[in-house]
């Protein structure tokens, strides 16, 4: 793969596995543990890889803190909002500047913003 510059926040999520910044939805994995043990295999064969070697691609991951309320602020103006600490709530009205956006992709969107 070819090395780019692009960035993405990815938020994970209940009711759908991931939601990434630019709109995309990853179901949840019906076979995630039977995968798991494949997965682990692979990344430590990835890392056994000689450093420099085209063969090796990683990727900057920023972790956001638990204490951060993606949710609860606008990807648009930042205005914090308590209305989406109900979990039913699944989309996102600011009151400030009017924005309606789905609650994981306004996330997301506030994450890809914290890591940038």
């Amino acid at each position: 793969m070819p090395k780019t510059d692009s960035k993405i926040g990815v938020d994970l999520g209940i009711k759908e596995f991931a939601i990434t910044s630019n709109g995309e939805f990853f179901h949840n994995p019906k076979y995630l543990k039977k995968s798991a043990k494949r997965l682990t295999k692979l990344q430590k064969d990835l890392s056994r890889k000689q450093k420099g070697s085209n063969n090796r691609k990683k990727a900057k991951i920023k972790v956001a803190p638990s204490t951060y309320a993606s949710s609860q602020l606008c990807s648009d103006c930042g205005n914090q909002s308590s209305q989406t600490k109900d979990l039913s709530c699944r989309t996102y009205i600011c009151p400030v500047c009017g924005m309606i956006m789905d609650r994981d992709i306004n996330a997301s969107k506030n994450l890809l913003k914290l890591a940038i």
